[in-house]
């Protein structure tokens, strides 16, 4: 694996088409064009809309086993891949579009093209943090579903109070890390994922480096984008935290104590036996919580 990493030139969304398209069951994706460039997107089912987004450095296959379970319980699943990532295009002007504040603004296009206003929104570790920045900004989202985020920033200051300083940290805003530094950040991202799938390590080689990079930087210096935990004390909104409860980046118990407004039945839901990515280390308990939220957030009927 160590040695794919080294010595692979960076795929481009053309090269990892076909592999994707077999990896989704054969479902094709199509795409809209925004200010960042064409931006890809896999839907699924019909009725009340889900946003689904990824996180750094991987790609909306990682909702694989969401899918199938939301269209079949009657919602219209959209999966979306970030500019930079997957079959989207690398961003237009990296400096404006590679942020938290850019991706959100990306996103609320992606929102308006698609007549997705009023949807629930699940975003798993960046993309969390997208969705919290389009909850402080009124963007139309119906609620917000978080796994692997912990609401913090902009600002150095609450990343480092927030985030352990593990190896793999370092990836995160890295935009040429050594094949041995990318592989350990991927094994990290799905820890109790065993195998993780080849094709979520090509998607992290695949990623723009420089979106890796400017979005730290950007949320470091902390002149932009909506202080995340204001937004989740004050956001009317309900959110839910489905949060695996061996979560190797962050504290699970940072959590608690952030005065959220809105929390789901007042509590953290915490996934056992899973680390970061819970959705796809454990997707049957993951699922049935997330279809439980969605019913109350929605007003929809579960199955």
């Amino acid at each position: 694996m160590l040695k794919l990493f080294r010595d692979a030139a960076r795929p481009t969304p053309r090269s990892l088409r076909r592999r994707l398209q077999e990896f989704r069951g054969g479902d094709r994706v199509e795409t809209v064009l925004t200010r960042a460039g064409e931006i890809a997107y896999w839907t699924r089912g019909q009725g009340a809309p889900v946003l689904l987004l990824h996180g750094n450095s991987a790609g909306k296959e990682v909702f694989c086993k969401q899918m199938d379970v939301l269209a079949e319980a009657g919602y219209r699943a959209v999966a979306v891949d970030l500019p930079g990532h997957g079959e989207s295009s690398d961003a237009a002007a990296p400096e404006r579009d590679y942020s938290i504040v850019g991706y959100a603004s990306v996103m609320r296009e992606v929102i308006e093209r698609l007549d997705l206003g009023g949807a629930v929104m699940i975003g798993w570790s960046l993309g969390g943090h997208v969705g919290i920045e389009m909850a402080g900004r009124g963007y139309p989202l119906s609620g917000l579903a978080l796994t692997g985020t912990p609401p913090c920033g902009p600002g150095a200051a609450e990343f480092a109070e927030t985030f352990l300083p593990t190896p793999a940290m370092e990836v995160t805003g890295k935009e040429n890390p050594s094949g041995e530094e990318l592989a350990r950040y991927v094994a990290q991202l799905y820890a109790r994922l065993e195998p993780t799938p080849a094709l979520f390590h090509d998607l992290a080689v695949r990623t723009d480096g420089r979106a890796r990079r400017l979005m730290i930087e950007h949320a470091a210096v902390g002149l932009e984008g909506c202080h995340q935990r204001t937004v989740v004390r004050g956001w009317n909104k309900p959110i839910t935290v489905l949060q695996g409860a061996e979560e190797p980046f962050f504290a699970n118990s940072a959590l608690a104590g952030l005065g959220w407004r809105n929390l789901w039945r007042n509590e953290i839901v915490e996934i056992a036996g899973a680390a970061h990515a819970p959705h796809i280390e454990q997707p049957q308990a993951f699922n049935t919580a997330l279809l439980a939220f969605l019913h109350d957030a929605h007003g929809t009927k579960v199955g």
